[in-house]
């Protein structure tokens, strides 16, 4: 029996390399998307695929999900949304609720559905965002929604025996998620420009190979990636964390929230 991963927002740039990937790898694969228009750059014949409105999931997707996910080995979540758009005020509560549902609910809601019928030994990965380790101007409500996936990461390890839970920060990749951004750039000047600048930074070309390879390495060291943020691009993750275990023995803490005292 093959391993079984679970990539959700499968359509999206980052989720489409991936599921390639693992599908070469030997995996079977089960995706959820939330539009057709993005279905095309698909193997339909390969992978098992389901339609899940993030927003609002309903209870006959969620009996369908589970019976896709049975014994699934790895979940990815790879949905997202940067909207609303605009600084911390200046949003209707409702709009950043919808926010919160897509970028952290909708998670925990599929997860907690399928939490029982895992493979003994499991892996979870979420993807943070902008701001984790400082302000992220124009987008707080994308910021804060990814933060708390960050927190919940090290909870799950800690609370579920078997289930390894990492979080991992891409860096900036140029795909079409940016397009909220774009369509509204006048309202977020400041996320704009640093848009532009990231974008025409041309040094970091194999940024999905790195994303792969990290949680490839993530699943082979759980005891290392367990409950941990790591940065697929800036981080030295790679000879399966050879540098990092030393760090880590000497601080527990590395690679999770905490308030540090500077004396």
């Amino acid at each position: 029996m093959r391993n079984k991963i679970i990539i959700t927002g499968i359509t999206s740039d980052i989720g489409k390399k991936l599921a390639s990937r693992f599908y070469e790898d030997g995996y079977e694969i089960v995706g959820t998307y939330n539009s057709e228009k993005n279905l095309k750059l698909l193997p339909m014949n390969k992978y098992k695929l389901l339609k899940i409105n993030m927003l609002k999931i309903n209870k006959g997707d969620v009996l369908k999900f589970k019976k896709m996910s049975k014994n699934w080995k790895v979940f990815i979540s790879c949905v997202g949304t940067l909207n609303p758009i605009g600084k911390f005020f200046e949003n209707k509560i409702n709009i950043i609720k919808d926010n919160f549902n897509i970028n952290f609910f909708s998670n925990i809601e599929l997860l907690s559905s399928i939490v029982d019928s895992r493979n003994k030994s499991s892996h979870i990965f979420f993807f943070s965002g902008s701001g984790s380790n400082g302000p992220s101007n124009d987008l707080s409500s994308y910021c804060l929604s990814k933060l708390i996936l960050i927190k919940s990461a090290e909870l799950i390890s800690e609370e579920y025996k078997g289930i390894n839970c990492t979080t991992i920060g891409p860096g900036f990749i140029n795909t079409k998620f940016h397009k909220e951004l774009i369509l509204n750039k006048e309202k977020a000047k400041n996320a704009y420009k640093k848009y532009l600048s990231l974008k025409n930074d041309k040094t970091d070309n194999d940024a999905h190979t790195k994303i792969y390879s990290l949680i490839n390495t993530c699943i082979k060291n759980p005891l290392i990636s367990n409950g941990r943020n790591f940065s697929s691009k800036y981080d030295d993750w790679k000879n399966n964390f050879f540098k990092l275990k030393t760090k880590i023995k000497k601080d527990k803490n590395l690679f999770k929230l905490r308030r540090y005292d500077s004396n």
